[in-house]
């Protein structure tokens, strides 16, 4: 039986591959077992915080229930640190891959968590974001005036800190996500707003995804 605390480690360390690594279960009991110490042990904590980059790594080579498994992992480290920054944006892609996999309430109830500690650390860019898929969470489950009053405070963020990028992509990742409940002409035009928008600000560049998008909805029609 392999030590896995200490597999773990090294992994963190890049002393060894993913190729190294026999089983995910392997990696991801590591993974657990540092984040289960990590509540009394700051040596733990301080491991998992200080690595967390490697989250999206690990995001890009895992299914869906394992990417859930990891960033609990995470959040916890982060809060057994103080860490609300970090835990703030754990919440916040914990929330994304719930609404991905459509658990809607649960997305909801961990994207609140993740606005307020963004609230709190004084992060402007984290709430918009945040703002922004709990609007396209509302979206999908119909709220039409919820969802367009979270959106535009979204955008009035995005506007106040200069993130133009943050604007055009918050209105393609609202049609995505109508486009993925196969709401097809709710979706529409808020693709066409991202990708009118992105040309108007010269960056054409970034248009591509909703025009791609907008060329699928016309194929299916």
């Amino acid at each position: 039986m392999p030590d896995l605390e200490s597999t773990a480690k090294k992994w963190l360390r890049g002393e060894i591959s993913l190729a190294a690594i026999p089983r995910w279960t392997d990696l991801t009991t590591a993974w657990d077992h540092l984040a289960v110490r990590a509540e009394d042990d700051k040596k733990a904590a301080e491991t998992l915080r200080a690595h967390s980059r490697h989250w999206e790594n690990l995001l890009r080579n895992t299914h869906e229930p394992q990417r859930l498994t990891w960033l609990r992992a995470a959040e916890a480290a982060h809060a057994a640190a103080n860490d609300q920054q970090g835990q703030a944006n754990t919440l916040k892609a914990i929330g994304d891959v719930q609404a991905f996999q459509k658990d809607n309430p649960e997305a909801l109830d961990h994207y609140k968590q993740a606005l307020k500690l963004f609230d709190t650390v004084g992060d402007r860019l984290g709430q918009a974001n945040t703002l922004g898929a709990m609007g396209g969470l509302a979206l999908v489950q119909g709220e039409r005036e919820k969802a367009e009053n979270l959106i535009e405070e979204a955008v009035d963020l995005f506007e106040d800190i200069g993130s133009r990028y943050g604007i055009g992509a918050l209105w393609n990742r609202s049609g995505v996500a109508l486009l993925r409940a196969d709401r097809l002409e709710e979706a529409r035009p808020w693709l066409e707003r991202s990708a009118a928008y992105f040309h108007d600000i010269g960056m054409p560049e970034q248009a591509a995804p909703s025009e791609r998008a907008l060329a699928t909805i016309d194929e299916t029609e």
